[in-house]
């Protein structure tokens, strides 16, 4: 394959990086399954008519034999035509041409990170060789130190290492994902991306923020922030205990909100902390919309 058209599938593909995961793959190949907390590592890419790509990883101490696995793996398919799978570099596999398509199954172990992946590629009618290369070469493991990229449905967030994801939630043009950090003292953190704002939002961010927020809490300061050079608005609120009133301590809520112009979605930021005098935005803590935006006390 040459490097030209190497480039030229590239610049038509889109990124999912998911628990621990990274690999490249075409726009129009949806997430339709993301693993969850404790779960096995997986993730199910669907178009709009058929599953195209299936990835699983795990941790594996000893490298495994993938020779072997992908010929007995050939040995259960024998009634269709299955070929060993060539062309990319460190995987292992076979090819399946079965009825109206063919299936690619392939794997590979990253000694450093002692993660074994494994792929299923579906291709209704027939391979596309470089799209494919492409994708399986795309494959990695992240890094284990630094913050964690998040990136999927169209949502990129880059947290800190110590906020763990506790639940994904993708409802018809609203993306939510909560995070949490354990500890003294814990606090949770929750990213929402809501499509159609201009549509949506049938009033002043300020306005809406105060209005979402839970029993109990009362505004605090407040004022519009730059977000990426989108303009944007900021909340504090707090709520008091009986025993935090006594200890001097509450519950704090920062959040803060903007509409991107150039996607027309509504991103909204909520951080939340118990038993604290004050919080601010987690260092380090960024969410894209068409550009990067670094979440920093900038109420002005």
């Amino acid at each position: 394959m040459s490097t030209r058209s190497i480039q030229t599938v590239q610049q038509e593909l889109d990124q999912t990086c998911w628990r621990g995961i990274r690999f490249s793959h075409p726009a129009e190949w949806t997430p339709a399954i993301l693993s969850g907390r404790n779960e096995p590592g997986r993730c199910i890419l669907v178009d709009r008519r058929f599953q195209r790509m299936q990835l699983h990883w795990e941790i594996v101490h000893r490298p495994p034999d993938l020779t072997r696995m992908y010929d007995e793996l050939r040995k259960e398919h024998k009634q269709f035509a299955a070929s060993r799978l060539t062309g990319v570099p460190g995987w292992s596999g076979i090819v399946c041409t079965e009825p109206g398509r063919q299936v690619v199954h392939a794997g590979k172990y990253f000694q450093a990170a002692q993660c074994l992946v494994r792929v299923i590629l579906t291709a209704p009618g027939g391979r596309h060789r470089q799209l494919e290369q492409v994708v399986l070469a795309s494959i990695r493991p992240t890094g284990q130190r630094g913050p964690v990229l998040w990136k999927a449905l169209g949502l990129t967030v880059v947290a800190p290492r110590a906020f763990e994801l506790i639940s994904s939630r993708n409802l018809v043009g609203r993306i939510t994902w909560e995070f949490r950090r354990s500890g003294r003292p814990p606090a949770e953190l929750t990213i929402e991306r809501i499509a159609m704002g201009r549509y949506w939002l049938k009033k002043p961010l300020t306005e809406w923020l105060i209005e979402q927020q839970p029993k109990g809490f009362r505004p605090g300061r407040q004022g519009p922030v730059d977000c990426g050079g989108h303009g944007g608005h900021e909340l504090a609120t707090r709520r008091w205990s009986l025993l935090g009133q006594v200890l001097g301590r509450a519950e704090h809520r920062l959040e803060r909100a903007w509409r991107c112009p150039a996607d027309d979605r509504i991103y909204r930021l909520t951080y939340q902390q118990r038993w604290a005098s004050e919080i601010d935005w987690p260092a380090g803590l960024e969410v894209h919309c068409c550009r990067p935006v670094k979440l920093i006390s900038s109420v002005v």
